[in-house]
Formats: C-alpha cells, sequence, structure tokens
C-alpha cells in the first residue's frame, strides 16, 4: 500500500529537492500519507 505509492513518491522528491536530503526525506513521508489523504478525499468531492 505506502510501498507502491511511496517508493515512487519519495524517489521523485529527493531528485527534486536535491540538497536537503534530510529535509527531503523527512517532507515526503508526512507529504505521502496527506497526499493520499487528500486524493481520497478528492474523489469523494468530485463524485
Amino acid at each position: 500500500m505506502e510501498q507502491s505509492s511511496g517508493s515512487p513518491k519519495a524517489h521523485e522528491w529527493k531528485v527534486r529537492r536535491v540538497g536537503t536530503t534530510t529535509f527531503a526525506i523527512s517532507k515526503p513521508k508526512r507529504k505521502t500519507r496527506k497526499l493520499r489523504q487528500t486524493r481520497i478525499k478528492n474523489r469523494r468531492r468530485a463524485r
């Protein structure tokens, strides 16, 4: 579940934010969880 949508996203974030490794690793993890929740909410709202 998280590995599938967490692996690619974390990779993209790392590539996008080059320089702040700690931040990049800390931010994507938090953002992935929020992004998943927002996506689910958006899907319900779009319906």
